[in-house]
């Protein structure tokens, strides 16, 4: 997995990894990431997960209803962040796309991603 290899390379060996889709979030519990919390905008896809991770003993993803794009204080910390669609489904967006990319760059840096967007 690539990010396993960068990972490894430049940060300690359990980050703290904020995905920002499902997909990722399970890639990353599934390849041995301890230290992950997963966010969507819907608290029906969090209920989801939260079947997901309770099925598959994944004990050690935390779950929030959050907007990436209005993140709140507390989601804060992260060294790495991993995007597989969300950035995509923003720019597609015919309300405000430019807006709403722009808005996805600080949302990176208010909850710490340190510019490490896998």
């Amino acid at each position: 997995m690539l990010v396993k290899a960068y990972v490894l390379f430049k940060t300690k060996t359990n980050p703290s990894l904020l995905p920002l889709c499902c997909y990722c979030l399970q890639l990353a519990a599934k390849s041995g990431y301890m230290n992950l919390t997963g966010i969507d905008y819907s608290p029906s896809a969090i209920q989801l997960s939260e079947k997901v991770r309770e099925k598959e003993g994944m004990s050690n993803i935390k779950l929030k209803v959050e907007d990436f794009l209005a993140p709140s204080a507390e989601l804060s910390g992260f060294e790495i962040c991993i995007d597989k669609g969300t950035f995509d489904a923003i720019s597609l967006n015919p309300d405000n796309a430019v807006g709403k990319r722009k808005q996805y760059v600080r949302s990176l840096s208010v909850v710490q991603c340190n510019n490490t967007v896998l």
